[in-house]
């Protein structure tokens, strides 16, 4: 009788242990930090939590994408995150253009991100890349067919903000492609 309180005891610990660290944390915390399991047990409670938005108008998804937590943003894209969805800031793509995540932004585009989105400013993922001089990832975004003809709010092009930033490589990249 007193092993078995004891163990029950113990299970009661040790459940309150581990209840306090999925828990303690909500899904945004969770995405950012890559913990999967917190994020699979917010699910089990609620199933749409990885659809809603922080206080900032922030998925889970393009928290871990932000904080290049690859695992999470692959395991929220399996359980049916929103690629394309938009924050004021941007979108998970953007997320990671701005982060410079070259392998990540190619799995995103992979699996139909939409590179043409743009956020509150207008600003699509190409004009960061193009803003943070990122050749390869104009490269990449390029290669997915993204329109660099779009406009920001300012009527600005990918093309006429290279050339403010004078890299010359990048310039050329943007007149040659169709």
């Amino acid at each position: 009788m007193i092993r078995s309180t004891r163990l029950s005891f113990l299970f009661i610990i040790i459940l309150h242990f581990f209840a306090g660290k999925f828990f303690s944390q909500n899904v945004f915390d969770a995405a950012r930090k890559g913990d999967t399991l917190a994020v699979l047990a917010l699910m089990k409670i609620n199933p749409d939590t990885i659809q809603k938005t922080d206080k900032n108008g922030f998925s889970p998804l393009i928290l871990a994408c932000y904080h290049g937590q690859t695992l999470m943003a692959g395991f929220l894209i399996r359980h049916h995150s929103k690629i394309d969805f938009v924050s004021p800031e941007g979108t998970a793509l953007m997320a990671v253009v701005y982060k410079n995540e070259l392998a990540l932004a190619e799995k995103l585009l992979l699996l139909k991100a939409n590179p043409d989105l743009s956020n509150d400013l207008g600003t699509t993922a190409l004009m960061l890349a193009v803003s943070g001089n990122q050749k390869n990832m104009v490269e990449l975004l390029l290669k997915y067919h993204c329109n660099k003809n779009m406009k920001d709010h300012e009527g600005r092009t990918a093309l006429q903000i290279s050339r403010a930033t004078k890299n010359q490589e990048i310039i050329d990249l943007l007149e040659k492609a169709q």
